[in-house]
């Protein structure tokens, strides 16, 4: 019996050591950059363990388990080698690592001409591959998505589309984007015809109602003579006060241009500061 006790060992080791992932079966190991993963091989009685990444040993873990945050996308090997309680080495025992970058989107959209077509929503990605892929939102998908160069458009109707977001090679994109499209004929904006910018905190501002829902909104305020006097940013977030460039203007009437930026013609109209 004692001579066959070597054999018996060394088999042990090559049969146990095999590396698993907590949650799965063995190796290669697919992660998401930024991801915490646990391995293990199963435990011998008295053994250690040495791990090592691309040959780099990592000390601090001797035991049949070792624990790693993946934060740099790239391929890896991991190995691991056992030791006996009685110093007799096993075979090294490796597997691949492939670490994913988290991809990324930012996406806007153009709203139909009319009610017979639908907008559309251009996508611009990061650490996407060329390739079909599946678009998802809070309460959908866009299938068969073909992404070129980092870019992608799909055709949709007026609606909401929050939380769109995209999975590669099982890792979800980090950050996702909302988009709002309407239909120009069903926008209903109501744009009063005054406002009384004299500080009572009572129509202050010249708020339009529903522009919220054109995030690509401009609005222009022109002067009796043609001159621009004041001009918002995308989205009007922050309505005209009656001011240009920080000064109060005079009581009067004010031309206004509103461009949705969604291929329907712009919004004109009249607008009289009255206090």
């Amino acid at each position: 019996m004692l001579r066959k006790y070597p054999y018996i060992l060394l088999f042990g080791i090559v049969l146990f050591i095999t590396i698993r992932v907590e949650g799965q079966s063995t190796m290669p190991d697919n992660v998401c950059s930024g991801q915490f993963r646990h391995y293990n091989v199963i435990s011998n009685p008295g053994s250690t363990y040495t791990w090592s990444i691309d040959g780099v040993v990592q000390a601090e873990f001797t035991s049949n388990e070792f624990e790693h945050i993946w934060n740099i996308s790239d391929t890896y090997l991991m190995e691991v080698q056992e030791r006996s309680a009685d110093g007799c080495l096993g075979p090294v025992k490796s597997g691949q690592v492939f670490v994913h970058p988290l991809p990324s989107l930012a996406a806007s959209g153009v709203n139909s001409v009319s009610q017979s077509e639908d907008g559309k929503i251009d996508f611009t990605f990061t650490d996407v591959p060329d390739g079909t892929y599946t678009i998802s939102y809070t309460s959908g998908s866009f299938p068969d998505v073909i992404v070129l160069g980092g870019k992608a458009t799909v055709a949709a109707p007026p609606g909401i589309f929050n939380n769109l977001s995209i999975n590669v090679s099982g890792c979800m994109s980090s950050a996702s984007a909302n988009v709002v499209l309407t239909d120009p004929e069903q926008l209903n904006l109501i744009i009063p015809e005054a406002f009384s910018p004299n500080g009572d905190l009572v129509n202050d501002v010249w708020n339009i109602r529903n522009i919220d829902l054109c995030p690509n909104a401009e609005v222009t305020i022109y002067n009796r003579w043609g001159q621009s006097v004041w001009k918002s940013e995308r989205g009007y977030h922050q309505p005209w006060d009656g001011k240009s460039n920080g000064i109060n203007l005079p009581i009067d009437s004010y031309h206004y241009v509103i461009d949705l930026h969604n291929r329907s013609k712009p919004i004109v109209g009249e607008i009289t500061i009255v206090r």
